[in-house]
């Protein structure tokens, strides 16, 4: 069985969660979540998960272990995960490192960008339930990850690109036809 990786890949707030908890609710597929490594971390020292504790545990991770990291510790999982499905999401890939270390190990990997501008972000950031950000938290998360882990080369290298910035009945749509070409090998 041939299992494909669709990546999910976005700046904070652009609807990452929102994609892969789609299609985790729709098609039933599994979804790798690459935040997982900081939060088990931070838990692992008996620190709250947030803001601060993870931006510290990123960068300091990448910066010892190399921008590949995330990748390297979610591979045995998607891995395992494609041993049971014909698809699976990783989501939250940052980097060309994590991008480039998946496809070295998995044959079948496509990558979705989810572009939304700074303002729907921000303000989607600002009320999120979860781990909700401030206006210069999300400005420090974009700095660090346009500037240090080029995420604009990224997503230059995806092989679908959706806006998120309308309803989330258009952005269902814009994934259905997404899941269509997945599954029936029309890119």
């Amino acid at each position: 069985m041939t299992c494909t990786v669709l990546i999910v890949a976005g700046l904070p707030g652009s609807g990452k969660t929102t994609v892969s908890s789609f299609f985790k609710r729709t098609q039933k597929i599994p979804v790798v979540r690459m935040g997982l490594f900081t939060e088990k971390i931070l838990r692992g020292k008996g620190l709250p998960v947030n803001e601060e504790g993870e931006r510290h545990v990123r960068r300091q991770v990448r910066q010892v272990y190399g921008n590949d990291i995330y990748a390297k510790t979610a591979l045995p999982v998607v891995q395992k995960e494609c041993r049971e499905n014909t698809v699976v999401i990783l989501e939250g890939v940052k980097s060309e490192e994590e991008n480039e270390y998946i496809k070295k190990y998995i044959p079948s990997v496509k990558l979705l960008s989810i572009d939304t501008q700074k303002t729907i972000r921000y303000g989607r950031l600002l009320k999120r339930k979860v781990r909700p950000l401030t206006q210069e938290e999300a400005q420090k998360r974009d700095t660090y990850e346009l500037e240090s882990l080029k995420f604009e080369n990224l997503k230059k290298q995806a092989d679908f690109l959706v806006k998120n910035e309308g309803t989330k009945k258009e952005l269902y749509g814009a994934l259905r036809g997404i899941f269509q070409k997945l599954t029936y090998g029309k890119n």
